[in-house]
């Protein structure tokens, strides 16, 4: 379990394609003597970013001799090539799911995202329920909850009027899956809990072949998934609705749209509520026809 990796510090914008740039060309960049200055980041958003490109998949560090060292992995080599800037919605989705489903790398965002089920929730209530699961200080779990506000929620509705020049605002907040509900019900009086909210997301504007990358990565090599996992995950297996902020019936949407493409089945006959797994491309291959349809309409 991982807490606070991120040193205070949502993903700004800007930093990843920073990170990747600088990954290619030099791999120990992140604990380099001379890291701040080549990043034009100070000491602690150096470490930041650091974690923030192994957390969304970009890429993996390992040791050389006496070294750490970073490399971009499969998707961070795609994302490179296709939307270095990271900029379109698909990209977006990729990186959410990474985060929202490493258990041993953001333990929060993956507990928050696949087990934490409070629909409109305070801090106090997400704290409550991971100190029950998590060997961890409260003020971590009270730090990862507000960097996952920051991560999902952009600063105007927030903190309200804000600079439209700031590169402060996570990307990943233009996925709209949080919003701030009101304080407690009481209109914003002083001294109450603020309270968020999970929205539920419409499966038209997701886009399909980056769903099923995704739900192809978490499937791994099973040919048939029931539909409740398929939603909510298991202890083995992700949810992809619940990473998605899918409910059952814009699962069901997004499922039959990619039904037409034959890449899966979808089975409800016979006793049976099921996907049945029709492609062997892997994962990123449909992660490729996402960006080259791009391409097309272009």
């Amino acid at each position: 379990m991982k807490f606070k990796g991120h040193e205070s510090f949502a993903i700004r914008r800007g930093w990843l394609y920073k990170g990747m740039k600088h990954v290619r060309e030099r791999g120990d960049i992140f604990l380099a003597k001379d890291a701040m200055e080549e990043l034009g980041l100070g000491s602690n958003m150096v470490k930041s970013l650091r974690y923030w490109m192994q957390a969304t998949g970009l890429t993996e560090e390992t040791s050389e001799g006496s070294h750490r060292v970073q490399k971009l992995t499969e998707l961070g080599e795609l994302i490179w090539r296709e939307d270095p800037y990271i900029e379109e919605i698909g990209t977006l989705w990729l990186l959410h799911a990474h985060l929202a489903t490493r258990e041993e790398f953001a333990t929060s965002w993956h507990f928050f995202f696949q087990r934490f089920l409070m629909q409109e929730f305070t801090k106090e209530d997400f704290v409550h329920a991971l100190r029950g699961e998590a060997d961890a200080a409260e003020s971590s779990l009270a730090s990862d909850f507000d960097c996952i506000l920051a991560t999902y929620i952009p600063r105007t509705l927030l903190k309200g009027r804000v600079d439209p020049e700031s590169n402060i605002d996570c990307p990943l907040g233009a996925l709209g899956l949080l919003r701030p509900v009101s304080v407690d019900g009481t209109g914003g009086k002083e001294g109450k809990s603020k309270v968020y909210r999970r929205e539920l997301q419409d499966s038209a504007n997701i886009p399909p072949e980056i769903f099923l990358a995704v739900l192809l990565a978490f499937a791994k090599d099973r040919a048939e998934l029931p539909l409740q996992d398929v939603l909510s995950g298991t202890e083995e297996m992700a949810g992809a609705g619940r990473t998605f902020g899918l409910d059952f019936a814009g699962l069901l949407a997004m499922l039959y749209r990619m039904e037409r493409s034959g890449a899966l089945q979808v089975v409800r006959t016979a006793g049976l509520d099921v996907v049945r797994i029709r492609t062997k491309e892997p994962p990123l291959a449909w992660a490729e026809r996402y960006y080259e349809g791009l391409v097309g309409e272009g």
